[in-house]
């Protein structure tokens, strides 16, 4: 027992499965690793220019976690952990909406943030109700809102977050650490196609952050 605690405590059997990953999704996979090289490259520029203050530096970091929980949820998804690589995810919409919501100088939710009188998880719902002065697309805010709701099942320990610690072709059989089951080909394919088109669009994203941002006053002209 103690050896199989061991084995997934180290991932001796991490590269095994990412590479069954590999086999089965590469393309899509180096797709993600070139869109976000894209993404962090736009976020170093970004960083450059716009951490001033703790004002500033709030949503030059809070970008940082979509950048960082984006890896770390496709890293999660590749070793079969898909409950927590959905939570990663969950992390992701919600740090967008932030910094969509703390870019917006007119808006009060970055101040009442740092006055911890403002719950994170409400920022989705607050984009939806301010996209108009965020110029932000009414379908894709639905979408946005539906995605994170799907995530929350993952979230939480439900009987869908089980779908990780079981092999759905053969009963009895529960997994520990890594894991690749082809009965959730299906499965895996739609979470990893929807981490490359959402590291495709992080770009734009930080556009409009930093179209928000040129009207505060200190980086006005």
């Amino acid at each position: 027992m103690k050896e199989l605690i061991h084995s997934a405590l180290f991932g001796l059997d991490d590269e095994e499965v990412r590479q069954n990953f590999l086999d089965h999704f590469g393309a899509q996979i180096w797709q993600f690793e070139t869109n976000m090289a894209g993404v962090f490259e736009s976020w170093l520029n970004f960083d450059k220019v716009f951490r001033k203050d703790q004002d500033s530096g709030t949503v030059v970091g809070i970008l940082y976690i979509v950048i960082v929980r984006s890896v770390q949820s496709m890293k999660l998804l590749i070793t079969g952990n898909i409950t927590l690589a959905g939570a990663a995810k969950r992390q992701v919409i919600e740090a967008i909406a932030l910094a969509l919501l703390f870019s917006k100088r007119e808006l009060p939710y970055l101040r009442l943030a740092w006055d911890g009188k403002f719950s994170e998880n409400k920022a989705i719902d607050k984009i939806i109700k301010h996209r108009k002065e965020l110029n932000l697309n009414k379908e894709a805010l639905e979408v946005m809102k539906a995605s994170r709701n799907f995530y929350d099942k993952l979230s939480h320990p439900t009987i869908f977050s089980m779908g990780d610690t079981i092999n759905l072709d053969i009963p009895g059989i529960y997994y520990l650490g890594a894991s690749f089951d082809k009965s959730k080909l299906e499965f895996y394919q739609k979470e990893i196609n929807s981490r490359v088109s959402l590291a495709n669009i992080i770009i734009n994203i930080i556009d409009g952050i930093t179209r928000q941002m040129r009207e505060w006053p200190c980086f006005a002209k």
